[in-house]
C-alpha cells in the first residue's frame, strides 16, 4: 500500500485493488497489474517543438518533448518533471525495499572493506593507498625510502622497512567526502620534486572537477581552485606549472590549459596551450 495516492483519487483502481488482494488470498492469483493501475505514472506534458534538419534533402522533426532537454539542469518544470517520475519510481519499487536492503548487506559483507595497496617506490618515497572499515574512498600516503644496508639506494625489489621515514597523508578522500553528499576524486598527481600534490574533486556529480594543489611541505593549498576541468592532471618538469584539460559544453575534453602554480587562478594567470582531440 506504500505510495498510494491521496482519498478521492483513483479510488475505484484502489478498491479494485483490495477486491484483488481478498481473492488473492484463497487464489494465489497475481496483483501486480491492479497494484500498479492505482500507482499510476506522472504523464508528461507534449510541447511540439519543431527541429530544424542539420542537412538539406533532411526533412524537419517534431519533438513534444524536447523541452525536457535541460544541459544547464536548472530549469523548474524539467526538475519537477524528473522528481514525479522519481517519487513514482519509488512507489512501485516500495514492496521491494527490504529485500533491496538486504542485498546490499549481503554485498558489502562480501566486500573486504579494510585493504591496501602494494607500495610503490617513486622519487625517494614509498606511495601507497589504503581503504578503512565502513570508508568509501581511499586515503593516499607515501612515506620517506631511506638507503639501504650497505648504503645502496632503494629500489623496486625491497619494501619499506622499519628504517624508513613516518607515514604522512598526501590526500584522505574520507575525509575530503564527510563535507559533501557526493564525492569523487581524480586524477592524483605529484610534481617531480615531491613538493606539490594535485588532484581534481567533483561534489556535484557532473564528472566537472575542481583541481587543488597543495604544498606537501607546508601542509598548505596553494592558490585558488581551478574549477570545471576534465579530472586530468600533469606537472612541468620544474614543478613550476601544471597542465590541466577543459570540457566543452558537451562535456568532451577538447582544450589543454597551463596554469603557473605561484601565480592566480584561471584568467589572471592560466593561459591557453592548445585544443585538444
Amino acid at each position: 500500500m506504500a505510495g498510494w495516492p491521496p482519498a478521492g483519487e483513483r479510488d475505484s483502481e484502489k478498491a479494485a485493488l483490495l477486491a484483488g488482494l481478498r481473492g488473492a488470498l484463497s487464489q494465489s492469483k497475481p496483483l501486480d497489474a491492479l497494484r500498479l493501475a492505482v500507482l499510476r505514472p506522472p504523464t508528461l506534458e507534449r510541447r511540439p517543438q519543431t527541429l530544424k534538419a542539420p542537412h538539406k534533402g533532411v526533412p524537419d522533426r517534431v519533438d513534444p518533448y524536447y523541452w525536457l532537454r535541460d544541459d544547464a539542469r536548472t530549469d523548474r518544470g524539467v526538475l519537477a518533471a524528473l522528481a514525479a517520475e522519481n517519487a513514482h519510481t519509488d512507489a512501485v519499487l516500495a514492496d521491494a525495499a527490504p529485500v533491496a536492503a538486504a542485498l546490499a548487506a549481503e554485498m558489502r559483507a562480501a566486500i573486504q572493506e579494510a585493504d591496501e595497496g602494494a607500495p610503490l617506490l617513486k622519487r625517494g618515497f614509498w606511495w601507497n593507498w589504503k581503504t578503512v572499515e565502513g570508508g568509501q574512498h581511499r586515503v593516499h600516503t607515501r612515506r620517506k625510502a631511506v638507503a639501504c644496508p650497505g648504503g645502496a639506494a632503494a629500489t623496486e625489489a625491497d619494501a619499506p622497512g622499519e628504517g624508513d621515514g613516518p607515514v604522512e597523508v598526501v590526500l584522505d578522500e574520507d575525509a575530503r567526502a564527510a563535507k559533501h553528499a557526493f564525492y569523487m576524486a581524480s586524477g592524483l598527481t605529484v610534481s617531480p620534486d615531491g613538493r606539490l600534490a594535485a588532484w581534481g574533486e567533483d561534489t556535484e556529480g557532473g564528472e566537472k572537477f575542481v583541481l587543488l594543489v597543495k604544498d606537501l611541505e607546508a601542509g598548505q593549498f596553494v592558490g585558488e581552485p581551478i574549477p570545471e576541468t576534465a579530472g586530468e592532471y600533469a606537472f612541468s618538469v620544474d614543478g613550476a606549472a601544471i597542465f590541466y584539460s577543459k570540457k566543452d559544453a558537451l562535456d568532451r575534453p577538447h582544450q589543454i590549459w597551463r596554469h603557473d602554480v605561484a601565480r592566480p587562478a584561471e584568467g589572471r594567470g592560466a593561459s591557453e596551450a592548445g585544443d585538444g582531440d
